[in-house]
Parts: C-alpha cells; structure tokens; sequence
C-alpha cells in the first residue's frame, strides 16, 4: 500500500515537473500588443486597451504565484533529480505544487469572465468557439 501511494506520488510529482508556468509577457508568445486573439476577434481600440489592461492586471495580481509555482517546480525538479530517498518531501512538493496551480486556475478563470466582459455577444460567441491553448 505505502508503495503505490509513494509511485502515485512520484508519478504526479514527475507530471508536474514537466508543467511549464505562463511567462509574464501574456498568454501568447509576444506578450501585451501582440495578442493573434485581438485580431481575431477584431477588437476596437477601446477594447484592445481594455484587453490589455486585464491581462496586465492578471499578471501583476498573480506574479507571486507564477513565482511559486516556477520556485516549487524546480525544487520537485531538483528532489527527483537527486533521487531523493524522502517521499514525504516529495510528496509535500507535489501537493503543494497542486494547491498553486488550482489558485492559478483560478485566476485564470477570473481573467477570462473579465476578457469576456469586453467583448460584443457576436465577438464572445467566437471566443468562447476557440479552443482552449494547450499547455506549454
């Protein structure tokens, strides 16, 4: 039993590693300006402006997270590296790689309500036709 609790844990850990934090920049490569959805959506200046200052706002709100999240991978990195004999902090890493990464969701939903509440009913209709971007 405790040794398919410490290979669940492991596995998830390793999963983790793997996870790559959004860059302060924004969502897409580019950061703020270079939004491909902006033009996709054929946003007005106004709107572009407010668009902008969402995901600004985003980012600045959550730096310590993405922060965290950045610090916790590379110590969950560093413990399955170093073939750590230490479940318990391996485990502990993981979890608390989990609990950053649901506020991060979180967040993310938040930003995206905000994002919507800019758009016209035609222009969400299509934003919320896209699919979601895949994980980096």
């Amino acid at each position: 039993m405790k040794r398919s609790i410490i290979l669940t844990l492991v596995a998830l850990a390793a999963a983790a590693a793997f996870a790559q934090p959004m860059p302060p920049g924004g969502p897409m490569p580019g950061g703020p300006g270079r939004d491909p959805i902006a033009s996709v959506l054929s946003l007005t200046a106004d709107q572009k402006t407010a668009w902008e200052a969402a995901k600004r706002d985003f980012h600045t709100a959550n730096q310590a997270l993405f922060d965290k999240q950045r610090d916790t991978e590379r110590q969950l990195h560093d413990a399955l590296d170093a073939k750590s004999s230490d479940s318990c902090a391996i485990g502990a890493l993981a979890v608390s790689l989990h609990a950053t990464q649901e506020e991060l969701e979180t967040a993310h939903d938040g930003l995206r309500k905000k994002l919507e509440s800019i758009l016209t009913p035609e222009q969400r209709a299509k934003f919320e036709s896209m699919p979601p971007r895949p994980p980096r």
